[in-house]
């Protein structure tokens, strides 16, 4: 094999290697109850902006505190919001607000209604997850690499096959 097929081997070796790494994280933090979500609005921006995504791992309502960013379910769908007031209750509750609003929000959340506190923050991927779940972004991004990195693995193994395995 020459120098510049070792070398393009070693990257789709390092990819596969990372896509199997990122899967593997993303079931194992599935399975401990975290989730990951897309940000789609601009109520926490500038800490959390609009298409990123947050990392939400579930705690008990005892471990939540002020200041603490926080995912919760309201009306069938998720709000994630910075704690601006812990009520102790019974039951305990939270006032929670977005960072870009001026006022808290006006129901406060109760703490069975809490998925969890987020514990990472990244800018854009969420643009990425919501394309890659529409038909076409699956097909560009999921279907096609597998396809080719498929093919080019064939390629390369009825090649070493033809030159009698050397």
């Amino acid at each position: 094999m020459t120098e510049k097929g070792k070398a393009l081997a070693g990257r789709r070796g390092v990819l596969l290697l990372l896509l199997v790494v990122a899967a593997g994280a993303i079931l194992l933090a599935a399975m401990g109850g975290w989730r990951v979500d897309a940000v789609l609005s601009g109520s926490m921006e500038p800490a959390i902006p609009v298409g990123g995504v947050v990392v939400t791992r579930p705690v008990a309502a005892s471990e939540i505190g002020v200041g603490e960013v926080i995912t919760y379910q309201t009306r069938g769908h998720l709000t994630t919001h910075r704690v601006v007031e812990v009520v102790p209750g019974p039951p305990r509750t939270f006032v929670t607000k977005g960072d870009a609003n001026e006022d808290p929000d006006p129901t406060p959340v109760s703490a069975g209604d809490v998925v969890g506190v987020v514990c990472l923050s990244l800018p854009f991927l969420g643009y990425l997850g919501h394309f890659v779940r529409s038909p076409p972004g699956f097909v560009l991004l999921v279907l096609v690499p597998v396809f080719l990195l498929l093919l080019t693995e064939t390629v390369s193994l009825l090649r070493q096959g033809g030159k009698g395995g050397t």
